[in-house]
C-alpha cells in the first residue's frame, strides 16, 4: 500500500534536524510509548533508532486475534542528503520504507514521509496496513505537538524533564 502523510514543523530545515537528534525530544516525542533510543552516525549519515513494546489491543482491537498482545517495533530514521523512514515489527512480516525529506516552507518546515507498506498475512494484512496509516498520522500529530513546544522553549513532558 502506497502512502503519504507530512508533519509542519515551526523553524527551519536545519533545526528540525538538530530537534529529531536531541534524544529528550524523542523521549517526549512518544510520552505513553514505553521506548529506548539510540542516536548515531553510520557512513556519515545520521540514524535515530527508537524502539517501542506496543500493545496490539490498543493499536486496534480489530488485530488481537492475528497478532500477540505486545510487539516490538523498531522504527529508523535517516538524515542528511536522502532522508528515510522505515518501520519494523518483531514477529510480524511488515516492510514500511519512506522518503522523509525536510524542506523549508513560508512558516517554517514541512516533511513529506511517502513511501510503501506491505503487511503479509492473509485476511489480515490490509486491515494491518490501515492499521499502521493512522497510527502513522497519529505519531505525526504528536510530533507537531512535540515540535511546538520544543521550539517554543515550553518542552516538559509533565515529569519535570525539561527539553
Amino acid at each position: 500500500m502506497r502512502f503519504s502523510v507530512s508533519a509542519n514543523y515551526p523553524a527551519e530545515p536545519e533545526q528540525v534536524a538538530q530537534m529529531l537528534l536531541d534524544e529528550t525530544f524523542h523521549r517526549w516525542r512518544f510520552p505513553k510509548v514505553a521506548t529506548e533510543f539510540q542516536i548515531f552516525t553510520s557512513e556519515g549519515t545520521e540514524v535515530i533508532e527508537t524502539r517501542a513494546a506496543l500493545q496490539v489491543s490498543e493499536l486496534d482491537p480489530r488485530l488481537a486475534r492475528a497478532l500477540p498482545g505486545t510487539v516490538n517495533a523498531l522504527l529508523i530514521e535517516t538524515l542528511g542528503d536522502a532522508p528515510t523512514i522505515s518501520i519494523s515489527i518483531a514477529g510480524v512480516p511488515i516492510t514500511m520504507t519512506a522518503d522523509a525529506p525536510i524542506r523549508a516552507t513560508a512558516t517554517g518546515s514541512k516533511r513529506v514521509i511517502s513511501g510503501q507498506l506491505r503487511v503479509n498475512i492473509p485476511i489480515f494484512g490490509n486491515i494491518i496496513e490501515q492499521s499502521v496509516i493512522d497510527h502513522i498520522g497519529k505519531g505525526i500529530a504528536l510530533e507537531e505537538a512535540a515540535a511546538e513546544q520544543y521550539f517554543a522553549g515550553k518542552g516538559n513532558r509533565g515529569d519535570g524533564e525539561e527539553l
